[in-house]
C-alpha cells in the first residue's frame, strides 16, 4: 500500500510540475493589447477578417505559451528575431 501512495504521489508531483502546467503571468489587458495589435497588421496583410482572427488567436497562444508576459515576449523577440519562425505555422491556419 506504501508502494502505491508513494507512486501516485510521485507521478502527481511529476505531472504537476511539468511545462506543460506552466502558469502564464499575462494579464487580460496585455492578451487585448497584442491582440488588437494583431488584428491590425493581419487584416492589411492578408485582407480578409476570419483569417486574421485565426492568425491572431495562433499568435496569442503562441505567446502566452512560450513567454511570460509581453515585456519578456517583446524583449526576446527583440533580441532574436530568428523566434518570429514560431509563428509561420500561424499563417497556414
Amino acid at each position: 500500500m506504501k508502494n502505491l501512495i508513494l507512486i501516485i504521489s510521485s507521478l502527481i508531483f511529476v505531472s504537476c510540475n511539468s511545462n506543460q502546467s506552466k502558469i502564464s503571468k499575462w494579464t487580460d489587458e496585455e492578451k487585448d493589447m497584442v491582440f488588437k495589435e494583431c488584428i491590425s497588421y493581419a487584416i492589411d496583410q492578408l485582407e480578409d477578417i476570419d483569417k486574421s482572427n485565426d492568425y491572431c488567436y495562433c499568435t496569442l497562444k503562441i505567446l502566452t505559451t512560450e513567454f511570460e508576459n509581453k515585456a519578456d515576449a517583446e524583449t526576446k523577440i527583440g533580441n532574436d528575431p530568428s523566434l518570429r519562425i514560431k509563428f509561420e505555422g500561424c499563417k497556414n491556419n
